[in-house]
């Protein structure tokens, strides 16, 4: 970390609350996930879509892509309990 845990209690701008990623960020995580997707290679896309889910647990598109590959899968439990 940049600061330290000594240098926190001086400063008047930390907010130790974690933030949410810029969404350009995100649109394009999505968008690389969703071209391995097209592309066949499974294994990347769901890589990039949880890391996606990592990022911003708030954002539901990885969420319906994880899901969507899990039925095509034929996993539909794992399906139902992703979204």
């Amino acid at each position: 970390a940049l600061i330290d845990a000594e240098e926190r209690e001086f400063r008047t701008d930390y907010d130790p609350r974690p933030r949410r990623p810029l969404k350009i960020n995100l649109d394009l995580l999505t968008y690389r996930a969703r071209r391995a997707a097209q592309a066949g290679d499974a294994d990347a896309a769901r890589a990039l879509y949880e890391r996606c889910v990592s990022m911003d647990p708030a954002d539901g598109r990885a969420w319906l892509a994880l899901s969507k590959a899990a039925e095509r899968r034929g996993d539909v439990r794992r399906a139902e309990e992703l979204l």
